[in-house]
């Protein structure tokens, strides 16, 4: 008779509640089956083969019994896996949308320092072309600029502070530094300003 090959117990490792009983329940349904195919075996052609097959079919019936205490055993650890599974994947849904939270916060932050980056190249590249230029203009344009140069300053300090809030120090890292420059950029604009030549009074 084929026999279904026992599960062994990985080397090295501890075997969980619901492995043991799984184990202990193909034990002893091997051991089912084994007696009760011996019961059948047995030839009912005299006194003592009679008395043989009664005790089979007595130890069959017992192991039968260990059967259906295994097979309890098995179904309580079962639900008890499927609780732990339940559980586990509670935590995974509310950590999934923690750092779906997490994403779109980034994300807003991260959205708001590339519009500022882009401003600051825009004022940049106007500071640049202003530079060359001269007369009354020039003084009023970069006194707008000085104050845009500001502005951005402004923004990217609101913009560190609520990414340092959001415990997102890198990014409040990265917006300070850009508040640093737009600072620095300010001063030399309200310096380059002052050392244009005031245009001629009118005659």
């Amino acid at each position: 008779m084929h026999k279904t090959p026992l599960l062994t117990k990985p080397p090295g490792k501890n075997l969980s509640p619901l492995a043991q009983a799984a184990l202990a329940l193909d034990e002893q349904l091997q051991q089912f089956e084994q007696l009760a195919a011996a019961a059948e075996r047995i030839d009912l052609d005299s006194q003592r083969n009679i008395e043989r097959a009664a005790r089979a079919v007595n130890d069959a019936a017992e192991c039968q019994d260990r059967v259906a205490r295994d097979i309890g055993a098995l179904m309580e650890a079962l639900n008890a896996a499927r609780d732990r599974n339940q559980a586990s994947a509670d935590r995974l849904r509310a950590r999934g949308e923690t750092v779906q939270r997490r994403t779109d916060e980034a994300g807003e932050l991260l959205k708001r320092f590339a519009a500022l980056g882009g401003e600051a190249r825009e004022v940049s590249a106007l500071v640049q072309a202003t530079a060359k230029q001269a007369g009354p203009s020039a003084i009023a344009q970069l006194g707008a600029i000085e104050a845009e140069l500001g502005r951005i300053a402004e923004a990217a300090a609101e913009l560190s502070r609520d990414a340092n809030a959001a415990r997102m120090t890198d990014l409040g890292g990265q917006a300070n530094s850009l508040r640093q420059q737009m600072q620095a950029a300010s001063n030399k604009v309200g310096l380059l300003r002052q050392r244009l030549p005031e245009p001629p009074p009118p005659h």
